[in-house]
């Protein structure tokens, strides 16, 4: 096993122990010695989920890349992302160009981008519709030689009963999930008082009967190259400018209005004010020309991404997905504020969706 220095200030036991228990790790290092000048002098981790981790890898002549590992299933989100890099890169679009990748022990490297996240609510009005200009630079791609290695994006919803099937999912899963287990008392408590899954299910039909005389199927010629699920958590920014966008994983074919509505009722995007939120919906709308069924069908899609986020919420209260996020964070991981905070941004996002913050049309 190769070794590595750490950057000042980490605990350099802990990051390495952590880059090296994934699979690749050495192969990775190697790789990158024997196929570029860059020698490895730093290890500084910067995300890691359930299943995958990023860390930035620092030269001794101080430039950086990035390393990344990925899960291995069906979506095959490593490919997904080198497609899109690649070919969004070869576009002008301010993505990391990929320098090497690995199917076998998938893991990938990048270069780095100069810039930092921003969290919602400190954002501009500028810097949010900086965001929708990139969905929209996007959606000038047709489906031709050059973009027909592509498939469709991961939950990729093209009618209405594709919208409707997911929900109905989410929530008939969460209620099998809370059925019968060992809850930690805090959601117990959460769970009863509220008893917020019987008004999220009786909200989603709610909002079924609203919306249930939209409907529509798209065809192959109506999808748009998308990030699918995209957020403010894809962004940096560098001198209150739009510097990069990364983690595209899920990239692919998609109704063009679901990356406004992903990115509008995204967690990243909670803290975003309702104005803030108006803003960047009449701004798209506008830039498109949305005819007044476009406009509904947005609107019912922000809907329904709210309702889809709260149950995303109640599956990370449920006690196998608190051992898988304690098991990814480690030492890190507070049980106690974890579940608080994901209470609170279902309460949030529960009181946002009955009011319906959308360019509402009826």
């Amino acid at each position: 096993m190769m070794t590595l220095e750490n950057e000042k200030n980490m605990d350099s036991a802990k990051v390495t122990e952590k880059f090296f228990q994934f699979a690749g790790a050495d192969v990775l290092l190697e790789r990158i010695i024997k196929e570029s000048d860059f020698r490895v002098s730093g290890i500084r981790q910067i995300k890691t989920g359930m299943n995958n981790g990023v860390f930035v890898l620092r030269s001794n002549t101080n430039e950086r890349l990035v390393a990344k590992f990925y899960t291995k299933d069906e979506r095959n989100c490593l490919e997904r992302e080198r497609k899109a890099c690649g070919f969004l890169y070869r576009n002008n679009f301010s993505v990391p160009r990929i320098v090497m990748s690995d199917n076998d022990y998938g893991f990938a490297v990048y270069t780095f981008i100069d810039g930092k996240p921003k969290q919602s609510g400190e954002l501009t009005k500028k810097e949010v519709r900086s965001l929708i200009d990139l969905i929209v630079d996007l959606q000038q791609f047709r489906l031709d030689d050059s973009t027909k290695i592509f498939n469709l994006g991961v939950h990729a919803q093209l009618s209405y009963d594709d919208v409707i099937a997911m929900n109905v999912s989410r929530l008939e899963k969460i209620k099998s999930a809370l059925l019968g287990d060992k809850l930690d008392l805090q959601v117990g408590i959460f769970l009863e008082s509220t008893g917020i899954v019987e008004e999220i299910s009786r909200l989603a039909e709610t909002r079924m009967r609203k919306w249930r005389g939209i409907r529509w199927q798209l065809g192959s010629s109506d999808l748009r190259l998308s990030p699918i699920d995209f957020g403010i958590h894809n962004a940096l920014f560098k001198e209150n400018n739009l510097s990069g966008v990364v983690d595209l994983e899920y990239f692919g074919w998609d109704d063009p209005l679901k990356a406004v509505s992903d990115f509008i009722a995204h967690d990243s995007s909670l803290s975003l004010s309702d104005q803030m939120k108006i803003d960047a919906v009449d701004y798209y709308i506008r830039k498109k020309d949305l005819s007044i069924a476009e406009q509904q069908r947005l609107n019912l899609l922000i809907d329904m991404t709210n309702i889809e986020w709260i149950t995303i919420y109640l599956q990370s209260l449920t006690s196998e997905y608190i051992k898988k996020r304690m098991f990814s964070a480690g030492a890190r991981f507070e049980l106690d504020q974890y579940i608080y905070n994901q209470i609170q941004k279902t309460k949030m996002r529960y009181e946002s969706v009955k009011k319906n913050v959308t360019c509402d049309i009826e």
